[in-house]
């Protein structure tokens, strides 16, 4: 949802709520399908640590290749200037704040330029984002895509 609001693919939609809810999920399916991580696609997917694991509970010793992953992740990024670097996982912050090398805002708007590129720090797409009690859902990943859309162009 983030990146499809990002990239300006729900402005259009028409219909009833559910009518725009149906041709939304089926974008969402086709893109992810289709495009998300594909070589030949707009987006590069990577992992922090990249272990397998069967839960985000289970502890892996990550100690003896962490820097030099952190390390590689900036250097690709350095190299290839991307519009958005998007990372999941608010309790990765540490990790991340390493590789971008500065600290990220909070939230409303949990994200920066650096250089040509617009770095932003999100929770995980399946934790339960609420608000006053209030779970967010979709909105929260369309709102804050539209959010970095606004703010693609801004210098540092």
């Amino acid at each position: 949802m983030l990146l499809m609001a990002y990239l300006g693919k729900l402005d259009n939609l028409a219909g009833s709520q559910q009518q725009v809810a149906t041709q939304t999920r089926e974008m969402l399916r086709d893109y992810q399908r289709d495009r998300w991580g594909t070589l030949d696609g707009e987006t590069c997917v990577i992992e922090l640590s990249g272990l397998a694991a069967a839960n985000m509970d289970e502890a892996s010793d990550t100690a003896a290749f962490l820097p030099r992953r952190k390390e590689f992740i900036r250097k690709k990024i350095q190299e290839h200037q991307p519009k958005l670097v998007l990372m999941y996982q608010l309790g990765s912050r540490p990790g991340y704040e390493q590789i971008v090398e500065r600290t990220f805002p909070p939230e409303p708007e949990p994200f920066f330029r650096k250089g040509t590129t617009l770095m932003a720090l999100t929770p995980h797409p399946v934790s339960r984002i609420q608000v006053n009690g209030r779970s967010l859902g979709n909105q929260y990943w369309i709102e804050l895509g539209t959010r970095l859309r606004a703010n693609r162009c801004i210098p540092s």
